[in-house]
Parts: C-alpha cells; structure tokens; sequence
C-alpha cells in the first residue's frame, strides 16, 4: 500500500486509486474524502508519483497538504491550484477505466491499491478494476473498503452538479428516492438509526415537514420503523429485493456498476426484434430525397394559424373532451363530402373513422375483421409498416411480385389459403409507382366477392398526378362492401398533423367509431374542427392545386439531372425509371446484382438519402433506388444528383 507523508508525497511507484461519485466535492482532509466516496461509480485517483519525470507527464495539485492526480488527459488545460481537476469517469464505462489502468502501466506505474466503497456496487466496480489489472498484469497491492458516508452527503449526490442553483426546486420526491435507495443499497443497515428529520433537514436545506413526509412514507413500506422515544431505524429488507433494485439503479443519481451473475435486463419479444432489426432503419436519414419528408414552406401556415385562433377563442369545455366516437362529425363530413367529389368514394359521413395515422387504421382492421392465422396478402415490394403491423396481430403474410398493372391476382393453389385481408395501393403502388388498370381492379373486385376476402386500399398521395385525371378509387367501384379505403392527410398537409382517417362498409360503422375510441381514445377536438374548416372553405383544395403544380416541376427538374448526369446509364437500360407521373418519389431500377444498400450507404455519407428498394422487399428482392423529392427545391436537383451520380455510375460499371 503507498504511504501518504505529510506533503502528499508517495514511496516507491504505486498509486493508490479511490472510486467517488461524479457529483464528489473534495473536503480539505483524506478522512472526509474517504467519507465523501460513493459506489464505486467514478474513478478520483488520489495520490501523487514520486519522479519529476511522471510529475510532468500526470501532474498533481496539492491542496493543504492533500494531493489530487490531474486527468490523464488534457493536463495542458490543467487550472493551477484547482481541487476540481479530480480524472472522472463512470467506472461502468468498463472501457475507461481499462484506458486509466493502461496509462498508468505506460507510466512505469504497475502496482496499485484500490479503496472503494463497502457497498454491493463498491465490490462490483472492485471486481472490475482487479480484472482489468490482471489482464494488464498491473499488480494489485491490496484494496481498502470505506465507510459509508453521511446520509446527508450521500443524499446530496442525487443533484446533478453542484452548488444551490442546480438543485431541483421541488427536492422531496429525490430525496424520498435516495433514502429509500440507501435502505435497498445497504448504505444504511438493518437496525442503523437515521438522523432525525429536524437534524437532516438542516443539512439538506430543506422544510422540516418534507423529511416528516419522507420518513412517514417510508415507515408506511416497510423500510423504517420509530422506537419509542429512541429515534426511527432501518428494517431488514429482503436480499433479493435489495440486489434487484441494486443492479437496476437508474443513472440519474448516484451511480452504481451491475455485479457479476446478476438479473438480465428486459430483453425485446420477437416481434419487437424484428421492428428492431428492420433494415429500413439502417438507411432512413432526414436528408436530401428521404422518404416522407415534404417542403413545408409550401403550407399555408397564416390561413391555418387563423383558422387555429378562431376556434381557440371560441372554444369552450367540450373542446377538452376526448371527442365523438370516430371523430368530430363536422370534419368526417367535410372528408365525406371531398373524397366523394374527388376520388369518387361512396361513402356518408358516418362511415368515415378518424385515426393518427395508417398504421392505425391498419391496426384497427385487423383487430376487428382478423383473427390469428388468417392470410393478409402483401403487394412486393410495399410499405414496411403494413406488412409488420399485420403480421403483428398474428396473420400470416404472403406477398405476390408486382408488376406494370399492380398486384397480380393469386391463381389457384399460389397462395395456402384464400387471403382474409389484401393489402393493395392501386392507384400508385409503393415503391414502383405503378398505377393499376381498370381490368385488374374489376378482377379484385370479383375476387373478394368469390372468396370472402377484404380489400385494403391505401390512397396515400392520388393527389398528386402531373399528367391527365387519376383513376377513380376502386372503392367506388362497388357496392358490395369489401373495399376499406384509407387516408391520411400527412403526405398532403405536413407529418406532424396525425391525422388519418378509413371509409368501412356503412353495416360496421358504428363498432368501428366506438372501437376507435375505446382503444385509441379520440382527441385533438380543437385541430380537428380547425381541419374541417379548411376543407370546408376550400383552402385544403387550394394547397393541393399549388403543391400539385410545384412537385410537378420538381418531378421534371430531377428527371433531368438524372438524364444529365447518369444519361449513358439511362439510355442502354442499366438503370431504368419505375412508374409514371405522379406522387412524390421516383424509384430508379437497377439490374439485380448491384447492392443497392452498398450504394444507399455511401451516398447517405455524400449528405444525400436514397433508400434501397429492397428494404421493402417482403418476398423477392429487388435492388433500386427510391429519390423522394417533394422536400427538395428544383434549383437543389442536380447539385445533388451531382453527388450520388458518381457512387451509382460506379456500382454500374461491372453491369
């Protein structure tokens, strides 16, 4: 063990390290240091090197004869005479506290001893650093296990920082959590007597009936019990519960390492892997030609905000309700009315359920017309959201390969059973941006009549065709009742508005309005009448004539940096366009070697998105690139196509 002289200094080349908690003020003595140190979750090295050499090299500060190690990094911004400069890092960082014990190996420091904390998680981080010290074959001298601090200087470390204007303004609820903490920690022992709370409330700097509240509370758990005229003591709590809370502490007070062989942590189910490790994540960035962004400063946000102070002001109680079951009625009739004229949906306003968004309105398909193990069949590629979400209430997905016309009809004994729910985008297909034709729609329709099938339509942007009238929805092509049409007004308006809505056959309205609201719980009152006027006075049509005409010419401005900068690519069909013109992306094709994520990566390094389309593959993978580019202006087109160009004419070059 070193030898602390007088003046700090140390015999032989040892060091002694002590683990305190990052809020750790140093006290003028060792003895109130000791007292100070804390779980063993940040490292102080206390101590000093004996040669001028290492002095340079890990400088020390001496404070009335205490010395204090400077951090083994950016010594050079060392302030002279500062007890701050303590090295602090979370020992649970095992790889830091492996970069201390390594530095000081370089040092010709290779013995240690080690004070830490006589605590579960003073012994977890001690089993730590002896394991990385013989790995680094630093010798261990010996390790020295410290008394506990006072409650109240244990508790003070529940503030992160230090000094009176970090403290919380409300500081009971933290200290009813740290006190309770040091019972489960062991920090106070069965049988220990607490301070009184008169006593512990001067040192907190706190009211006295807060510590009585606290104290209450805790007696009422079971963690403390009052002696008759003697004081208030800890009880005997259970072991195991003790190391579960131990090894669960959270970050935000005092810090704590997890021991070796304790509780696994919650660990996700399958389903929640497989959201997990879905690779559109991987490629997803809010840059350039990312899916799902739009310009907003193409919204009329002053017509909106008026609409907004018009309905605030004359709000009243019944706009903090949740709202009618299915929605404000006044805007299920202002979409009726729209989609009615404009898509040619048959349809009254009661039919029209409200919801956040089409995952939702998916969800709420497959909770009342699925039951586990029936077949929901999938357009390939397709929007990765439908496909989990149905696969999450247990059916079994099957997935057709699209072509020209959209999703071809199964044939006889293609699929295991006939499909309960098909999931279709007919009148823009997601990614490929087909449109589908009129005598493959009549042969859906004549399909979900024979097989008792319903069929999904997602109309997500019909909105937006550049050339010619869109076809009309293939819900209103029939009056049979096995068509749902979905909408959402987030590709149309802006993201943040979460509002969606799906048109059901009039015989199950009222089961799904009150389904809606029973699980989902309607709201927004006030947005929703704010929406509804703006459909209603025609500002909703207005924006979609004006963002209609400027994605047009954004679509036309990025069709020609393409030709200009990939042309030869183009013309000898190594890299072909999919779909026609509408929407608001376009998904270039490439042949099937090329690793479109290859090159999804290196252009998200350029500042640029493409998502690969075989992210949205569900059965046969295709390799492409999807380019969204409502967000993008036109002047911005070809300095970014500029950038990708080179990373696609490369990964064709062996094509």
């Amino acid at each position: 063990m070193a030898q602390i002289n007088a003046r700090g200094g140390v015999q032989g080349r040892s060091l002694q390290l002590q683990m305190v908690d990052d809020a750790y003020q140093p006290n003028r003595t060792l003895d109130n240091v000791r007292k100070m140190a804390a779980e063993g979750a940040v490292l102080a090295l206390l101590s000093c090197v004996g040669t001028p050499n290492n002095t340079a090299i890990l400088p020390v500060i001496e404070d009335n004869g205490l010395p204090y190690v400077a951090p083994l990094t950016g010594a050079s911004s060392l302030r002279k005479g500062s007890s701050r400069n303590l090295f602090h890092v979370r020992a649970s960082y095992e790889a830091e506290l492996r970069k201390i014990v390594s530095h000081l190996a370089t040092l010709g420091i290779n013995k240690i001893s080690v004070v830490y904390q006589d605590s579960a998680f003073g012994k977890a981080n001690l089993e730590t650093c002896l394991q990385i010290a013989r790995e680094l074959q630093v010798e261990v001298l010996g390790s020295l296990p410290m008394q506990i601090a006072a409650l109240h200087e244990w508790l003070q470390q529940a503030w992160p920082g230090s000094g009176e204007a970090s403290r919380p303004a409300q500081p009971g609820a933290l200290i009813l959590q740290g006190v309770r903490r040091a019972v489960l920690e062991g920090v106070l022992r069965p049988g220990e007597r607490v301070p009184s709370s008169r006593e512990l409330a001067r040192e907190l700097g706190v009211a006295r009936n807060t510590v009585v509240a606290i104290y209450d509370q805790l007696k009422s758990e079971g963690m403390l019990v009052a002696g008759h005229g003697s004081g208030t003591f800890v009880c005997r709590v259970d072991e195991a519960l003790a190391q579960a809370t131990a090894e669960s502490a959270p970050s935000g007070g005092p810090r704590s390492g997890v021991a070796e062989g304790g509780a696994r942590p919650l660990s996700l189910s399958r389903r929640g892997l497989s959201y997990q490790r879905h690779p559109v994540h991987q490629f997803w960035r809010p840059q350039p030609f990312c899916s799902g962004q739009l310009d907003l400063n193409l919204f009329p946000l002053s017509i909106w905000n008026r609409l907004q102070r018009k309905h605030l002001s004359q709000g009243d109680a019944s706009c903090l309700e949740q709202g009618e079951p299915g929605g404000a009625m006044a805007l299920r009739r202002a979409i009726a009315d729209h989609i009615r004229t404009t898509r040619g949906v048959r349809c009254q306003p009661e039919q029209v359920i409200l919801t956040d968004g089409t995952v939702e309105s998916l969800e709420l398909v497959a909770r009342l017309l699925t039951d586990p193990g029936d077949v929901a069949l999938m357009e390939n590629p397709c929007y990765w959201g439908a496909s989990h979400v149905l696969g999450d209430h247990g059916l079994r997905t099957c997935s057709l390969d699209v072509d020209a016309e959209g999703l071809p009809v199964p044939q006889p004994g293609q699929l295991p059973a006939p499909p309960r729910l098909v999931y279709l985008t007919p009148s823009h297909q997601f990614p490929m941006g087909h449109v589908m034709s009129l005598a493959r729609r009549l042969a859906w329709l004549r399909y979900a009549e024979a097989h008792d099938a319903i069929l999904l339509e997602d109309d997500y942007d019909s909105e937006f065709r550049y050339v010619g009238k869109p076809f009309p929805s293939l819900q209103g092509m029939q009056d049979t009742g096995r068509v749902i049409y979905l909408g959402t007004f987030s590709k149309t308006l802006y993201p943040g508005i979460r509002m969606a809505y799906l048109v059901v056959p009039e015989p199950l309205a009222q089961v799904f309005a009150t389904a809606s609201s029973d699980f989902y719980r309607d709201g927004d009152v006030v947005q929703q009448r704010v929406l509804a006027d703006f459909i209603r006075e025609g500002h909703y049509a207005a924006h979609i004539r004006s963002t209609r005409r400027e994605y047009g010419l954004r679509r036309e401005a990025l069709l020609g940096a393409l030709r200009e900068a990939l042309g030869p690519e183009l013309a000898d069909g190594r890299l072909r366009l999919s779909g026609g013109a509408m929407g608001m992306h376009l998904t270039l094709l490439l042949p099937d070697a090329v690793d479109d994520r290859a090159i999804s990566r290196a252009t998200a390094e350029r500042g640029v998105t493409l998502m690969p389309l075989s992210v949205y593959c569900v059965g046969a993978v295709r390799s492409g690139l999807i380019l969204a580019y409502a967000a993008v202006p036109c002047s911005q087109m070809a300095p970014n196509i500029a950038l990708v160009a080179p990373v696609i004419r490369q990964a064709l070059a062996g094509c």
